[in-house]
């Protein structure tokens, strides 16, 4: 009985000691499995980062994006393209109205009062003109004040009213139809962004890239949020594109909706944050966005699209006009004021409302 009971116990310990090597063999192939899969996850991460290293620095090359002048967009001065000139002479058949619709389409504003050059007033059959300076092929025409008499749809006379003599002809500046870049063959009127509206920049920034001034080109919490609202609503969002890869995809890349091309705009958009200011890239951005389409004219820049849609310079727009302009960014064909107006005053009421939003003006102003 003793003996059975000592074989029992020996059997016994062996069973637990065989059950426990199982298990230690068991864990040191799940721990050899674990190390086995975080150096293997380490080394492609280190292939991935050092492939898109590699990348970047042919996309640098091909596209030139460290040049210091971001393929001529600050710097290249473009060919001006003007209409004839106006001029004003004693005897020249000119109406009222039609006189007063060239000077619309020069951008000069009805005033009571003309203390600055590009503004006209009207009294009787008088109508003063405050002109603005302009280099013509001949010479310089200086800012000045005029009165042009008209009777009988003709001009009767032209007077200077500070030298208080009459002048025998003048001209006002041509109409400016548009700016070619000589390398793209497109399309501008070039705005600084010192020179352009603050409500403008402000009503950008809350639409399109509110934390511009912080992302390094691109923005992972706006992508994450992208992402989380692509998965809701079962398709791809749209948003999460920094104003810097806008820039990126206007300027250098296609519109086509590929993988391969976002990654390219995301590498670029980095390489252009490193070597550019924000400041800089802001206003290659102003005056590159594709903001709508006038036959085979692409409208590019918010200085061409001011007059193409209100026939203004961009610094006398008003508040809703700023908001159709901002509107074109996301749909620049369905959201085109000329084509679509319903859908347009739709898009600007939009952009209006993020605006009273954000504090940026008040909600009666909108």
């Amino acid at each position: 009985m003793v003996t059975n009971k000592k074989n029992t116990q020996k059997k016994s310990k062996k069973r637990v000691k065989k059950q426990k090597n199982k298990k230690t063999k068991k864990s040191s192939l799940f721990v050899r499995f674990f190390y086995m899969s975080i150096y293997f996850g380490l080394t492609l991460f280190v292939v991935l980062i050092f492939g898109l290293w590699l990348y970047s620095l042919e996309l640098d090359r091909k596209y030139k994006l460290s040049d210091k002048k971001l393929q001529g967009v600050f710097w290249e001065l473009p060919s001006r393209v003007y209409a004839r000139p106006l001029e004003l002479y004693v005897g020249k058949p000119l109406k009222l109205k039609n006189l007063k619709k060239e000077l619309k389409y020069l951008g000069y504003h009805k005033k009571p009062s003309l203390y600055e050059s590009g503004t006209y007033k009207t009294d009787g059959n008088h109508i003063f003109i405050y002109k603005r300076a302009f280099n013509f092929w001949n010479g310089t025409e200086k800012s000045k004040l005029i009165r042009v008499t008209l009777k009988n749809n003709k001009i009767i006379k032209l007077y200077d009213p500070n030298i208080k003599k009459s002048i025998a002809i003048t001209r006002l500046e041509p109409l400016l139809i548009g700016s070619i870049y000589p390398k793209h063959g497109q399309d501008r009127i070039l705005i600084k962004l010192d020179e352009t509206p603050d409500i403008l920049i402000d009503a950008l920034l809350s639409t399109e890239d509110r934390r511009f001034y912080s992302h390094p080109g691109i923005d992972l919490k706006g992508l994450a949020r992208a992402v989380v609202q692509g998965i809701k609503k079962g398709r791809i969002s749209q948003g999460a594109s920094t104003l810097t890869q806008q820039f990126v995809k206007n300027h250098y890349l296609t519109r086509e909706r590929t993988i391969s091309r976002k990654l390219k705009e995301a590498l670029m958009a980095i390489i252009l944050e490193k070597n550019y200011s924000k400041n800089q890239i802001l206003e290659g951005y102003l005056n590159e966005i594709f903001l709508g389409q006038d036959g085979r004219r692409a409208i590019h820049g918010f200085g061409l699209a001011s007059q193409y849609y209100f026939g203004l310079p961009l610094k006398d727009l008003g508040l809703h006009q700023i908001a159709t302009l901002v509107a074109l960014i996301k749909e620049p064909v369905r959201a085109n004021p000329f084509k679509y107006p319903q859908y347009a005053k739709k898009r600007r009421m939009t952009i209006l409302n993020v605006i009273a939003k954000q504090n940026l003006v008040s909600e009666k102003s909108v």
